[in-house]
């Protein structure tokens, strides 16, 4: 199921210029996590200026700092030890005695000198005794050159809990070693709302949503639940069939910004037409929508009041190379497509969305354009 490390790494260097240019156009269209959330970078040490790893410790390996930094001069180096997941993480929590709903982004910057491999954020959140709530992470396949590490947004649960941030690289290699250099974690001063979340951990329909009231729950039609999913959790295997969410309010976005973000392991690309992973509306209507196409690449589609347009990423995915984190997004001034945390931009005006179509997830609505593969975690973010 999950290809060579040379696979991933081809396609993250043929996109390695395409990196440069889109980070420019996406610095003035969405902004940096840090700049976009417009709070505080929590993080005591970010940036390792001081010359040390004060503020941070090392997970199964070692930690030191090294001097060709992203900015400045000092970064971090986290090197393996021989375990199979191995980084570095926050000596204390950044923050602590939250309020529920608050949400944190976390971002920052990667290089290794053993490129290839899976490495993520990971936001772990603590209640006020010490018990841990859960986590979220979002990964990038690393690179021999500086590239943004995938942006990664958890909203607290509860009063008084705690967030720690680690980057970890999983499935390592005994001499395997990263850096990182300008992290953030700061709190988002805009609201937003996941309105739907789905974990497909069920092994048997409904599929049942975790995302804010109301709940919006899908009924699966020739979709296999039970298949091997991220982080050991399980996922849907998808052939000919799909998964429909009916409509309701609050899966029309109107005038706020957009996000849809999935992971998936496709077992083979479109032949004819593409593959249809989230859609809700269709042309000539208000729609949003995440395709991949022939090519392997993310399509995600938006038409609204004021316009409707497409953006392809320069990223591709490859069948049968394991798990990839595809998101879509909209704003007030432009459009993403993102994959493995590779950013893809358009400047373009889409205005407001709004329709009654179901979600559909896996197939168009007309039920053709099938998704081939595994799919877990999907999520719609408005705000």
């Amino acid at each position: 199921m999950f290809g060579s490390r040379g696979t991933r790494v081809y396609w993250i260097y043929m996109a390695r210029a395409a990196v440069v240019m889109t980070a420019v156009v996406l610095g003035s269209l969405l902004g940096s996590g840090a700049a976009r959330a417009g709070g505080s970078n929590v993080l005591t040490n970010a940036d390792f200026e001081t010359g040390t790893t004060s503020g941070w410790s090392a997970v199964s390996g070692s930690l030191s700092v090294a001097s060709d930094a992203h900015s400045g001069i000092w970064a971090a180096r986290a090197a393996n030890n021989g375990a199979t997941t191995f980084g570095l993480r926050t000596t204390g929590r950044p923050v602590t005695g939250g309020t529920a709903g608050a949400q944190y982004t976390a971002n920052g910057y990667l290089r290794s000198d053993t490129p290839g491999a899976r490495v993520c954020i990971v936001l772990t959140e603590y209640t006020s005794s010490g018990g841990q709530v859960g986590q979220t992470r979002a990964c990038v396949t690393s690179t021999g050159t500086w590239a943004p590490l995938a942006t990664v947004t958890r909203a607290l649960a509860g009063s008084g809990d705690s967030l720690a941030l680690a980057v970890r690289e999983t499935t390592a290699g005994a001499a395997d070693s990263f850096e990182v250099d300008d992290l953030s974690l700061v709190q988002e001063a805009f609201g937003q709302t996941t309105v739907a979340l789905w974990h497909m951990d069920e092994t048997s329909g409904p599929m049942s949503d975790s995302g804010a009231s109301p709940a919006n729950q899908g009924t699966l039609t020739n979709v296999v639940p039970g298949a091997v999913g991220i982080n050991g959790s399980t996922s849907y295997s998808f052939t000919k069939g799909n998964v429909t969410v009916p409509d309701d309010a609050s899966l029309s976005p109107g005038t706020a910004n957009v996000s849809m973000s999935l992971w998936a392991a496709p077992t083979s690309l479109p032949v004819s037409g593409d593959f249809d992973m989230i859609r809700k509306g269709d042309s000539p209507a208000q729609m949003y929508k995440m395709e991949v196409l022939q090519s392997g690449a993310l399509l995600c589609g938006f038409r609204g009041t004021a316009g409707s347009s497409t953006v392809t990423s320069t990223t591709k995915v490859s069948p049968n190379s394991g798990y990839h984190q595809l998101t879509c997004g909209k704003t007030t001034t432009g459009i993403t497509a993102t994959v493995d945390g590779v950013i893809t931009s358009k400047s373009v005006n889409i205005g407001s969305i709004s329709n009654t179509a179901p979600v559909l997830i896996g197939a168009h609505t007309g039920n053709f354009d099938y998704y081939r593969g595994l799919m877990d975690e999907v999520s719609v973010t408005f705000g």
